[in-house]
C-alpha cells in the first residue's frame, strides 16, 4: 500500500516493484579504464591499486559497501572521465593536507575514512 497528500491509499501497482530480488548496483565506467579498480568500500581492504602498504581503516557506516574507484598510489593526473548509466552522488578523498585544494563549490562531509601505514 501507499499514499500521499494528492493519492488515497492504494496498492502499489506490480510495475512499480522490483522483478529481482535486488536492483543492480549503479557501475561507474571510467573512459580510461586502466588507471582504475572498481571494489567495495571496507575496512582492511588496499587503499591503493598497486600497493598493500596502506589499508583503509576506520571507514565511515555511511561508506561502508559502496563502490569506490581506487587508483595507483602516486597517480597524479589532472581529470579524468567516467559513465554511469544511473545518477550517482560522487565523493572524492583526499588527503588531509591537501584539503585547501578543494574547490569552494564542493561540501566537506566530515566523514573520515582513515588509511593506515601497515608496512
Amino acid at each position: 500500500m501507499w499514499e500521499n497528500s494528492k493519492l488515497p491509499e492504494e496498492v502499489i501497482p506490480s510495475f512499480y516493484l522490483y522483478t529481482v530480488d535486488k536492483p543492480d548496483a549503479k557501475k561507474i565506467v571510467p573512459a580510461n579504464g586502466e588507471d582504475f579498480e572498481e571494489t567495495i568500500l571496507e575496512s582492511g581492504q588496499p587503499a591503493y591499486k598497486d600497493s598493500d602498504v596502506y589499508i583503509l581503516y576506520d571507514v565511515h557506516p555511511f561508506f561502508e559497501g559502496s563502490s569506490q574507484l581506487r587508483t595507483d598510489h602516486r597517480w597524479e593526473k589532472q581529470s579524468f572521465v567516467f559513465e554511469s548509466p544511473s545518477s550517482i552522488t560522487l565523493f572524492i578523498g583526499i588527503r588531509k593536507k591537501d584539503i585547501h585544494c578543494i574547490p569552494e563549490c564542493y561540501k566537506n562531509t566530515g566523514k573520515e575514512i582513515m588509511v593506515l601505514k601497515v608496512n
